[in-house]
């Protein structure tokens, strides 16, 4: 009796192995996924924090330069960006000044003077004269640069209103 049951036990089937073999497939390509994701999520967080701190440094700059009664900061209107000279200065004078389109997506990133490329990241300040606010010393600040994998316009965006003696 004994022997007739271990002659009748055979291995598994091939529908068996290859259900075992679909589970085991969907289980890694679900991990992969899910990995991919938080990859891409942490690099476009990295992405962003980078983007503020250039930011951070234009807004210092400005508020450098606007300090220095020599620096004349407070343009005519359009966009400039500030380099780190002694004292900081807008990096192209009135007659010279830039075009930033105001909707990231029609933003080409072509348009910018060297100076105001930091690797990967565009930046400019712009400037109105005339804001809705009436106030002759609000700035609005972007950075802009192509997303990961090259399909969109990432962009940060400050406004920032110089106080006297900041």
């Amino acid at each position: 009796m004994l022997i007739s049951k271990l002659s009748r036990q055979t291995g598994d089937t091939i529908i068996e192995v290859l259900i075992v073999l679909a589970i085991l497939g969907l289980s890694f390509g679900i991990s992969y996924a899910t990995a991919n994701k938080g990859l891409l999520a942490s690099r476009s967080a990295e992405e962003h924090s980078e983007a503020l701190q250039l930011i951070d440094a234009q807004v210092e700059l400005l508020r450098q330069a606007s300090s220095n009664s020599a620096t004349n900061v407070f343009l005519s209107g359009g966009s400039f960006c500030m380099i780190s000279a002694n004292p900081p200065t807008p990096t192209y004078p009135v007659t010279a000044l830039f075009a930033v389109p105001a909707v990231a997506d029609n933003d080409s990133l072509t348009e910018y003077p060297p100076a105001c490329v930091q690797g990967l990241y565009h930046e400019s300040i712009q400037y109105y004269p005339n804001p809705p606010s009436g106030s002759q010393d609000v700035f609005t600040l972007y950075i802009r640069w192509t997303g990961l994998g090259g399909t969109n316009i990432q962009q940060e965006e400050l406004t920032y209103k110089l106080h006297p003696g900041s």
